[in-house]
């Protein structure tokens, strides 16, 4: 996957219920597409609607894998930066969270907290 293009596709595939929100946004770019993505993936999991969290961590997932250089830094630095507020406002729910998360979301998102010392 080495074109923005791609990636908005795969999402569009796979989470069709934000092409609307793609469609508001003039000019997407890579940013504002995982802010788009990670404020859907907390909406579902402050409404515990955990199968579309897991469904979004894969897309995710999917896309930091197969990603360019460029495509791989927004994710880490919008989307995976932004899982502690996701984890840090649902501690109740925290480790259910954790479990989901793939393996190498996991491991970036480890890396940042160890580097941002949180």
């Amino acid at each position: 996957m080495e074109h923005f293009t791609e990636a908005g596709n795969l999402i569009s595939q796979e989470l069709p219920e934000l092409n609307e929100r793609f469609e508001k946004s003039p000019v997407p770019g890579l940013h504002k597409t995982m802010r788009a993505l990670f404020d859907y993936t907390q909406e579902k999991v402050d409404t515990y609607d955990l199968g579309a969290v897991q469904k979004c961590f894969s897309v995710v997932e999917r896309l930091y894998a197969d990603g360019n250089m460029a495509l791989r830094n927004a994710i880490e630095n919008v989307y995976v930066f932004s899982l502690e507020k996701i984890l840090c406002s649902t501690c109740a729910h925290k480790a259910e969270l954790m479990n989901m998360i793939p393996e190498t979301l996991h491991a970036a998102y480890v890396r940042q907290m160890i580097c941002s010392n949180i």
